[in-house]
């Protein structure tokens, strides 16, 4: 396993994804992003970044089950 991806923990990645999709929407709201294009923009990030959160695994789905 490399650095990179040791230190890219799945609630790491969770993290970024979360983070870059709130960006986009500041950068829509400051006018960075061209306002005519602004909701392709968002939903195109929406969907991927939507897509890769849910896909990321959660603490308790990667926690084994105790022995009964």
């Amino acid at each position: 396993m490399t650095r990179l991806s040791a230190w890219f923990t799945a609630a790491r990645r969770r993290t970024v994804y979360r983070v870059a999709n709130a960006g986009l929407a500041l950068a829509v709201a400051y006018q960075l992003v061209d306002g005519d294009k602004s909701a392709l923009w968002l939903l195109l990030v929406n969907a991927a970044l939507g897509i890769a959160d849910a896909n990321v695994p959660n603490a308790d789905d990667t926690q084994e089950s105790p022995a009964a």
